[in-house]
């Protein structure tokens, strides 16, 4: 299977280095899989559409058909391109964050870089 890119070959808007608490799943989490995140601490808990891709150590894409780790880095894709700029006030360099699926926290992140 080739391996799984959300737009193409689009941008990712920055990285991220995740750590997920797979307990929580009753499935394993592959590449493919779209979240929602929001801000740790005193910021509104509204939570922002994303799409990653996650990277293994060589730094490839993770085929889609493999199970991801617990922790491994990620290309964030911004699926509104028209908010990179709210996302990149409401997540700055080192801004810890919650992936969410629905009501549920399901890894923390925290943003590593910004894209060019």
């Amino acid at each position: 299977m080739p391996n799984w890119r959300p737009f193409g070959d689009s941008q990712a808007a920055f990285e991220a280095d995740i750590t997920l608490d797979i307990s929580l799943r009753r499935s394993t989490v592959h590449n493919g899989i779209r979240w929602n995140i929001r801000p740790c601490g005193d910021a509104p808990q509204v939570q922002y559409m994303i799409f990653p891709e996650f990277l293994g150590p060589d730094r490839s894409t993770i085929p889609q058909s493999a199970p991801l780790p617990e922790r491994a880095l990620a290309l964030m894709h911004i699926a509104d391109r028209s908010r990179t700029e709210q996302y990149k006030e409401l997540f700055p360099v080192s801004t810890r964050f919650q992936v969410m699926e629905g009501p549920n926290v399901m890894g923390q992140g925290v943003v590593t870089r910004w894209m060019k």
